[in-house]
């Protein structure tokens, strides 16, 4: 099984450069001592680094709570960096994206659900993700843009991710992920 393989692993590297001679695994992010029991009873968890929402791989172990914790904290804020230089790469014909974004135009949101390849956008405005009191004159108004051309080109609009990322908390976790990758290779 993988996590008992890297318990043992981070056991003798500790091992190695301590004289410590039981069997403890220490997290890497608090410096926690673990026994081999905490596998079982789920106090160790898997830890992909980077973050498996970006492609990281189950490289070590740490403990739940700070995996947790990463994850609510700093681990969602680089997913949703990545998922914003997606969309931007797409819409700069490098790449395709798929996604919910906020449309802003004369100071009304609206979500809307659109797609981007090879410099190509496509946007759908479901009435389903918008508020039910949303107005009717903003959804036809959206509909014609979308279906006209020439109307597309001459309005103004901004468009924004869902769930914008905080930038300070993913430069941590680009900080966190390089610190695990260097520990699970030493």
């Amino acid at each position: 099984m993988k996590k008992e393989r890297l318990f043992k692993i981070g056991v003798k590297a500790l091992q190695s450069i301590s004289n410590l001679d039981k069997d403890v695994y220490v997290c890497p992010i608090c410096l926690r001592g673990f026994y081999f029991e905490s596998i079982s009873n789920k106090e160790l968890t898997l830890e992909h680094a980077p973050q498996k929402s970006i492609g990281g791989k189950e490289l070590l172990l740490t403990c739940a709570r700070c995996n947790k914790k990463a994850g609510h904290t700093i681990d969602t804020e680089l997913h949703k960096r990545e998922e914003t230089k997606s969309f931007l790469k797409a819409i700069a014909g490098k790449g395709s994206f798929s996604g919910r974004l906020k449309l802003i135009q004369g100071g009304q949101s609206t979500n809307v659900n659109v797609s981007a390849e090879n410099g190509q956008v496509h946007i759908e405005v479901p009435k389903k993700i918008n508020p039910p009191d949303f107005p009717k004159q903003i959804f036809s108004h959206l509909e014609n843009i979308v279906q006209e051309k020439d109307l597309w080109s001459k309005e103004k609009f901004k468009i924004n991710t869902v769930y914008p990322f905080h930038k300070h908390k993913a430069n941590i976790a680009d900080l966190k992920s390089a610190y695990l990758l260097v520990f699970a290779s030493l």
